[in-house]
């Protein structure tokens, strides 16, 4: 069976627990980026984000080429990428990491409703944090603290999540999948 692995800003192999779950889960692994027009323009966007963007996802690319895979870049919102992509290639599943932003707390449930609609399963894993809950730093009425001490004495009460090694081989992309090019700044 065939998995998407939408990357965001998770662009790493190491500690990467939606990339493990779907290497463990799924016989094709598809990584994938969609460029959202949302963050390439207007008050998001600046040269030099981009350009750091863009320098990333040359060094995962290339990351997963060595390992025998390779990442596939769209354009286009991910609300109609991410599930047109799932679609085309037949894939069953859709792994990624949870995202705390208001923009992609919306983005993250457009594309989940989307995918689970068109009979597809949606897991979505943590993995930006050393925590697998980052609310659970939160103060008793849910704020943040405003003090080190009380914020230390709660992290070291957290339970951290094991660092994950990156695999050291991947799936080939299918002949199927065009893997797209990324862009360039003039772009």
């Amino acid at each position: 069976m065939t998995a998407l692995l939408w990357l965001r800003r998770d662009l790493r192999l190491h500690d990467h627990p939606a990339l493990r779950a779907a290497l463990d889960h799924e016989q094709q692994v598809v990584p994938v980026f969609c460029l959202d027009p949302r963050l390439l323009s207007g008050r998001h966007a600046s040269g030099p984000r981009t350009q750091f963007l863009l320098e990333c996802l040359a060094d995962l690319d290339e990351s997963l080429r060595r390992r025998g895979s390779g990442l596939v870049v769209r354009n286009g919102l991910p609300e109609q990428v991410v599930p047109q992509l799932a679609r085309e290639l037949d894939a069953n599943r859709v792994f990624w990491t949870s995202d705390v932003g208001p923009l992609a707390t919306r983005r993250d449930r457009a594309v989940g409703r989307k995918l689970e609609a068109a009979g597809a399963e949606v897991r979505v894993l943590p993995g930006l944090f050393a925590l697998d809950d980052p609310k659970a730093l939160l103060t008793l009425t849910g704020h943040p603290h405003r003090v080190f001490t009380p914020f230390h004495r709660a992290w070291l009460q957290c339970a951290r999540r094991e660092v994950l090694p990156a695999p050291s081989s991947l799936p080939a992309l299918s002949s199927a999948v065009e893997a797209g090019r990324l862009p360039t700044l003039l772009d």
